[in-house]
Order: C-alpha cells, then sequence, then structure tokens
C-alpha cells in the first residue's frame, strides 16, 4: 500500500459515544481511488469493515488503525451485498454480471471451488453466465443463499440458490422462470428465507431447509427485505421508500412508513439495529431512524448528498454510512445513533508513511 499517495484522498469517519445531544468528532482515514462505496459491513467484533466499491474494488479496513488491511480488483461493476458471516471469519458479495465471492479473513485470500463436473476451481456459480442479485447467510455460517439470473439465449432464468461453503456443495435450488428477485434475507432464527420480487409486487416467505412456500406477502414492489435480530418482524421498502413491518407470526401488517419529503431514493441502503427495536434507512440525503411498531419516524439527520450504504456496528455504538455520486470517489462516515441532533468537528487521524 502506497500510503504517501493515500496521504491526497479520504474517507471521512465520524465517531462518538452514544450520549443524548453529544457532538461526534470527524476523523478522516485514507482511501484509494476506487469510485463510490456501495455496500459495507462491519465484522461481528465491530473492528474490521468491509467495503465494496463502484469500480469492482474490495478492501478490508482495520477500523481504530485507520489502516486497510486488504484491497483488491475483483468481480465486474459495483460490489454489492456486502456481508460477513457469523463467525467473522468470511465476506460474502456480489459482483455485477458474476457469481457469488467469498473471503476468507483467516486466510487472506478468496475462496474457490471445484466445478461439480469438470473439476475446475472457481467462485460459486461461476460460470460466465450466472449473476448474484442478493446473498444472505445461514445464521450457522454455512451454508449461504443467493438470488440469480442465469441467461439462456434472451431468456433469463431466475432462481434461488443454497450451497454448502464448506464443500462448494449445492444442495438447494429453485427455478422460477418469472420475476424479478431483488432481494433475500435468512432469518436470524434460521426457519425462513424471505425473496423480494419486484415485478410482482411480492414478498415470499418459503422453509429455509425445505423451499417450500410458507406464505406470500402483497406489497407494492418490494425491494429489500430485513429480519430484525430477533426475527419477529420482517422490513419491506420499495422503490418509492415506502417500508412496511410485518409479523413473522401472524404474517400481518404492524406499520407502514411513507415518505413525505422530497429528494428521496429507494432506501435500499437500510438495516436495523443490533437490538432489533429500530429501523434505519438511507431516504435520500437523510439517514432516517424509524419506530417499527408505528412507523413513525424517531430522528433525521441530514447528509449532503445521497446515502448509498451503511451498517450498524454489532454493538449498536455506531453506524457506518457512505454518500456521493455514483462513479465518483465517496466518502465513508461512522456517527452514533442519535435520537438526539448529531453534527460533526473535524479532526484528522495521521496517515504512516
Amino acid at each position: 500500500m502506497n500510503w504517501k499517495r493515500l496521504r491526497y484522498l479520504s474517507i471521512l469517519v465520524f465517531f462518538a459515544l452514544i450520549t443524548p445531544s453529544v457532538l461526534p468528532d470527524a476523523t478522516i482515514l485514507a482511501q484509494e481511488q476506487h469510485g463510490s462505496i456501495i455496500s459495507l459491513a462491519w465484522s461481528p467484533d465491530g473492528t474490521l469493515l468491509a467495503v465494496g466499491y463502484s469500480h469492482h474494488y474490495f478492501e478490508i479496513i482495520d477500523v481504530a488503525s485507520s489502516r486497510v488491511v486488504f484491497s483488491q480488483s475483483v468481480g465486474y461493476g459495483y460490489l454489492r451485498n456486502m456481508a460477513w458471516n457469523p463467525q467473522g471469519t468470511l465476506v460474502a458479495f456480489s459482483g455485477e454480471f458474476s457469481a457469488v465471492y467469498i473471503f476468507d479473513v483467516t486466510q487472506n485470500q478468496f475462496k474457490r471451488f471445484p466445478d461439480p463436473i469438470t473439476g475446475k476451481m472457481q467462485y460459486l456459480g461461476d460460470d460466465d453466465s450466472e449473476e448474484a442479485a442478493a446473498l444472505t447467510w445461514s445464521p450457522t455460517g454455512d451454508p449461504i443463499a443467493a438470488t440469480g439470473r442465469k441467461f439462456t439465449g434472451f431468456l433469463a432464468e431466475k432462481s434461488i440458490v443454497v450451497w454448502k461453503i464448506s464443500t462448494g456443495e449445492m444442495i438447494l435450488k429453485l427455478k422460477l422462470m418469472l420475476g424479478s428477485l431483488n432481494d433475500i434475507a435468512w432469518s436470524p432464527d434460521g426457519k425462513y428465507l424471505a425473496v423480494a420480487d419486484i415485478a410482482y409486487d411480492t414478498a415470499t416467505i418459503l422453509d429455509a431447509e425445505t423451499g417450500e412456500e410458507i406464505t406470500t406477502i402483497t406489497e407494492g414492489s418490494p425491494n429489500f427485505v430485513a429480519w430484525n435480530p430477533p426475527s419477529n418482524i420482517l422490513a419491506l421498502s420499495n422503490g418509492g421508500c415506502m417500508i412496511s413491518f410485518w409479523n413473522s407470526t401472524t404474517w400481518q401488517k404492524i406499520s407502514v412508513y411513507s415518505p413525505t419529503e422530497t429528494g428521496g431514493t429507494n432506501c435500499d441502503a437500510s438495516t436495523w439495529s443490533p437490538d432489533g427495536t429500530i429501523f434505519l434507512t438511507a431516504d435520500g440525503p437523510r439517514l432516517r431512524f424509524l419506530e417499527p411498531s408505528t412507523g413513525e419516524t424517531l430522528e433525521v439527520i441530514q447528509v449532503p448528498e445521497f446515502v448509498w450504504a451503511l451498517a450498524w456496528k454489532p454493538d449498536g455504538t455506531q453506524i457506518a454510512y457512505a454518500y456521493g455520486g455514483i462513479g465518483t470517489d465517496s466518502p465513508v462516515l461512522f456517527a452514533s445513533p442519535p435520537i438526539s441532533i448529531i453534527t460533526a468537528t473535524p479532526t484528522v487521524i495521521p496517515i504512516p508513511d
């Protein structure tokens, strides 16, 4: 890593303690020019941040030291769906028009798996025609599920695939010829897979072991699904940033948030608080904290530009988020969850020679 060159590049980072009305410190980190940050994910122990860029770069950042511990170009286009396994040893993500990538933090390298026919070592589903739209880890850390499409001529075969990471074996595949499978989420209790189908205005709930359909929720064009950590509430959001919350026992709607401000986005940069009591979404150039039982806004933080990625630290003390124009260098910031007004005063972290 050329640290001298990195002096002139930056990631903005906010740090703060959780105290009502406390002002966080702003800190500057170093960053390669890899385009906009598309996805972020904290390691389970909260020490590392996995970052996916629009120019197909993947990085692991040690947050305490501001040091980039791994950086590599991989795949094509945007690197999306950044997610750690529960053990904190593997990071999974997908690229545009490409398969699922598994980075082994303990070995500092990407995992490859033998093709079941040729024996050739490759990434998961990497046969030059598979595109992973979304992915999710099992709460046990093995297996992993993904939604994808495989092109045959002008047709796109939609599917849900579950792989066993320890062997690379495909253990379940559900084929769907129609629809648009935009997102998938494994419930933290391990029972269900929720799949968002924006084309058919549905979220389908499947038995995670058998793939059997449990129920279908009809809700306007969902492109994002997320379970809260206790697995008792499922959040859905659509392209108009309408967010609905559903009881996972009765499958009845609990509440709905409908945007009233202009300049919103699709709100697919969203996450739950670690205790599952607050839902955070990037509503255009705003961070919006929602109460799921009522759909009401608890707090809004205005930021300079649209937020493309965010992640809540597992211990609940910080939120990482990134904003900026697509294809341009964008900052990553860290803030304490407010439920109070937050502003920032910048300071600087020294960059090593």
